[in-house]
């Protein structure tokens, strides 16, 4: 099984070759929720053989107007994240911090 992640957190803390994983993410800094379904189905997709009993994608967005909450709501990618591709990946949590400080987490189911 393949997998990436970026950061991972291992049980008790205690960082080891070969130790236990509890926790695995990836994390991506964007300038704008342009891009924002095609790079967090590619992190999802990088943790989802992941050990762990946490799986999470953790999103920045950055770029003003463009990277707001409601942008990423009238663009349909709200829509899109929670109908489409976190279904994908079940177990795997999102959590997106829009550049105006809102942060919306998301897991299926």
């Amino acid at each position: 099984m393949k997998y990436d992640i970026d950061v991972g957190v291992t049980v008790g803390g205690t960082i080891t070759a070969g130790g236990t994983i509890a926790e695995a993410y990836q994390l991506k800094s964007l300038e704008s929720n342009s891009k924002i379904i095609r790079d967090i189905d590619r992190a999802a997709g990088q943790l989802i053989n992941a050990p762990g009993t946490l799986k999470r994608v953790e999103v920045r967005v950055f770029g003003g107007q463009s990277g707001t909450y409601t942008d990423f709501v009238n663009r349909g990618k709200e829509a899109t994240l929670i109908n489409v591709t976190l279904k994908q990946y079940p177990g795997v949590e999102v959590q997106i911090e829009f550049s105006g400080g809102t942060v919306k987490t998301y897991k299926y189911p």
